[in-house]
């Protein structure tokens, strides 16, 4: 039904009883018993889908068309009980997608998912950097987690997680800037050296990778200086770090002993002489 009802009420679309009201504004859609009615929804370009008198936060579909705003207070759920043969390529379920020609745009196409109870609200954002996918937890600072492309084809993707960079290959890259420490100081020998001698290099198989012998360490028994707070995984850059610093004491050892041998034997050959 078309109305011109009140002093400045005009093109609104209402179906069901008792839906919009005297005072509404313009250009609104109200449908279902009560859409609209009983909060006195006086603004234009609304949208109230509801069977009840309930205000914009509680109408089942509540939506703004000149703000281009659709808003569903419930679930919502997507069902397909079709076929698809693997030919026919992905079902899409849902599509999400956006399209901004505006001059100079900075926007990108995204959504977030809000949980207002926690204050655990996630960003999901595509077209950063170019072929990026981002997902970044509010009231942090950069992305937590990024997979992103080189080149438009999803050749060499790669993810990142924090400071991880994780490539297409399975390279692993993990960031290491002295921009991103603070407290910098040489790794004392006498605690690499503890650490070293307390490592246990074992071999072991995963319980869920039965017949793939693997070797490495056990985080619970990693020494103090390498361990992380909960014990239940561990920094392989730490180990490399004190057995590099064992390494190179070893190293200046072995040169300052192969000095004063050399040393020692030029002294033999002296005498040698003079005998």
């Amino acid at each position: 039904m078309w109305t011109e009802c009140g002093q400045k009420s005009y093109v609104n679309t209402v179906i069901g009883s008792f839906a919009g009201n005297a005072d509404m504004g313009s250009g609104n859609v109200f449908i279902g018993y009560g859409a609209g009615y009983d909060y006195k929804e006086t603004g234009d370009n609304k949208l109230y889908i509801a069977n009840g008198y309930y205000d914009d936060g509680r109408a089942l579909i509540y939506g703004e068309f000149d703000k281009e705003l659709v808003r569903v207070n419930g679930r919502l759920e997507t069902v397909w009980n079709g076929t698809n043969d693997v030919r026919d390529g992905l079902t899409n379920l849902l599509v999400l997608s956006a399209n901004n020609d505006a001059a100079g745009k900075t926007s990108d196409a995204g959504f977030q998912l809000v949980n207002a109870k926690t204050n655990m609200n996630w960003k999901f954002r595509t077209g950063l950097d170019g072929n990026a996918f981002v997902a970044t937890k509010d009231l942090t600072h950069g992305a937590e987690f990024r997979i992103t492309s080189e080149t438009s084809d999803y050749h060499d993707t790669k993810m990142e997680v924090g400071g991880v960079t994780i490539f297409e290959n399975g390279h692993v890259v993990t960031a290491s800037s002295r921009e991103l420490k603070t407290e910098i100081k040489p790794l004392d020998t006498q605690a690499a050296l503890d650490a070293f001698h307390k490592l246990q290099p074992v071999s072991y198989e995963y319980k869920n990778q039965k017949g793939e012998n693997v070797v490495g360490f056990i985080a619970e028994d990693i020494p103090e200086l390498v361990a992380m707070p909960s014990r239940k995984s561990l920094d392989s850059t730490e180990i490399v770090a004190v057995l590099t610093k064992v390494v190179q004491e070893q190293d200046k050892a072995l040169a300052e002993t192969k000095a004063t041998l050399k040393a020692m034997q030029e002294e033999i050959e002296t005498l040698k002489i003079h005998r």
